[in-house]
């Protein structure tokens, strides 16, 4: 059978021609099957792999396919020579296994370059995640940026045509703001620390920044604290129109009319002391709850004191308060004086805010800022007129409520990332730390830096228009 197949005598016609072709083709395929498979298997992923790396092309290494072409060519013409030797092409098995060898290192090649080109499809697909990623943290980042955004807007917008209300920013804000400062610097040194793989460092700048963290939280809400004492609360008025000393009722003390001046209280134009204001508290303490609809029943005054309403000096008699000619005071008069002892007790005279105006608070009015005298707003050199006392007399204190509107939101949001913080502490005490991980990081440490320069530039908003 061998000795006819490789018979030198044999002469080859077109159709002898065409089966070796066929037949050493078949041959030739058969023994590079698998590497064909592999060509497939490229062309099969070549689709997401041409996306995901921008347009590159899908083979790296063309050797498989060039010695493909070459070997189909090499059969041809080799038979081609056979039929004109009048040799037998079934001689060209011995030449092929040759091929078959050379073709088999470039079958090498295309598996190392398959290999490497998965690594570099891996790599791909981490750099998508990533920017995945960073894209959601951004449009986050933006979306808030457009909330607060709308919010100063129409700060300055309310501004306008009302009655507004500025002073200096609590203390708590400042010493918060040095905190997130502070939880910024130590996130950036866990970043670096991450990057190297060092996971003592990662612990202890982590623990920092979250400790820097909740020293923020903890700033900010002794910053509230300190707005609360001052009176400026969420909703409240700027002036004080329910209980205002004076409109109803007045207290004589040791034979002396007690005076009100903005928020102080005065004998003789002087400011009560510290033990006389505490008196006058105790006093007044007896009518912080006498507005009940069952009624009221009040044991006994201090005779230092004597309480005037209208005008009239009030008697106390079987724990009631009565007038002159005998009459009780009735329910809305004696509101009127729980509204009046609260402001006493909380050191409120004419305005909401504690302090003096023009020095601890200030009110301004289309840009300009009112002054006091007499128990009476100016604007400009004149009394403000009785439409603008009016308007003043029934307006809230909007400046404050957006200072907590606005500060308390960006609260919530560090709050939220105080517990991303968490979860970034506990995973630095993991014994392995790998590129999620750093990822995860890296990624918190955006919005972290970002709701820092958010409080910088709230915190610069209010120091210069509020």
């Amino acid at each position: 059978m061998f000795k006819n197949i490789f018979s030198l005598k044999n002469s080859i016609g077109r159709k002898e021609f065409l089966i070796s072709f066929l037949v050493l083709t078949a041959c030739y395929l058969l023994f590079i099957e698998f590497s064909f498979r592999t060509v497939i298997e490229q062309l099969g992923k070549g689709q997401f792999y041409f996306i995901a790396s921008n347009f590159k092309p899908p083979f790296e290494n063309a050797k498989l396919v060039v010695n493909l072409i070459f070997g189909l060519f090499y059969i041809f013409i080799n038979i081609k020579r056979c039929r004109d030797l009048k040799v037998s092409p079934f001689v060209q098995l011995i030449p092929l296994s040759h091929l078959i060898f050379i073709f088999s290192k470039g079958v090498d090649l295309s598996k190392k370059s398959q290999n490497e080109e998965n690594i570099a499809f891996q790599d791909s697909e981490s750099i998508i995640i990533e920017k995945t990623k960073k894209n959601l943290v951004y449009v986050g980042i933006f979306s808030i940026i457009m909330l607060f955004a709308g919010f100063t807007s129409g700060y300055i917008v309310s501004m306008g045509d009302v009655f507004w209300v500025k002073y200096p920013l609590p203390l708590g804000f400042w010493l918060s703001t040095s905190a997130i400062a502070m939880s910024s610097i130590f996130y950036i040194l866990a970043v670096k620390a991450a990057k190297k793989r060092n996971l003592g460092q990662i612990k202890v700048f982590m623990i920092a920044t979250l400790l820097s963290g909740i020293g923020f939280a903890v700033f900010q809400i002794k910053g509230y604290g300190e707005l609360i004492d001052e009176g400026a609360n969420f909703r409240n008025s700027i002036m004080v129109t329910d209980g205002r000393y004076g409109d109803y009722f007045e207290i004589k003390y040791k034979g002396q009319f007690i005076e009100v001046d903005a928020n102080d209280y005065l004998i003789k134009g002087k400011v009560l002391s510290e033990s006389q204001m505490n008196e006058l508290k105790s006093f007044m303490k007896s009518f912080e709850n006498t507005d009940k609809p069952s009624g009221y029943n009040i044991p006994s005054l201090s005779p230092n004191f004597v309480l005037y309403f209208k005008n009239e000096p009030l008697s106390l008699q079987n724990g009631k308060l009565i007038k002159p000619n005998g009459e009780v005071i009735q329910y809305l008069d004696m509101k009127r004086l729980k509204f009046l002892a609260w402001n006493i007790r909380d050191g409120r005279g004419d305005f909401f805010h504690k302090g003096k105006l023009g020095k601890d608070f200030h009110i301004f009015y289309k840009g300009k800022e009112l002054s006091y005298k007499n128990r009476s707003l100016m604007f400009g050199n004149k009394i403000l007129s009785a439409p603008l006392q009016n308007k003043i007399n029934q307006s809230r204190d909007t400046s404050t409520s957006y200072l907590y509107l606005i500060t308390v939101l960006h609260f919530l949001h560090i709050f939220g990332a105080l517990i991303y913080l968490i979860k970034m502490v506990k995973i630095s005490f993991s014994s392995t730390f790998d590129d999620s991980n750093e990822l995860s990081l890296r990624l918190g440490a955006i919005f972290w830096h970002f709701l820092g320069l958010l409080w910088l530039y709230l915190l610069l908003f209010f120091l210069f228009i509020h």
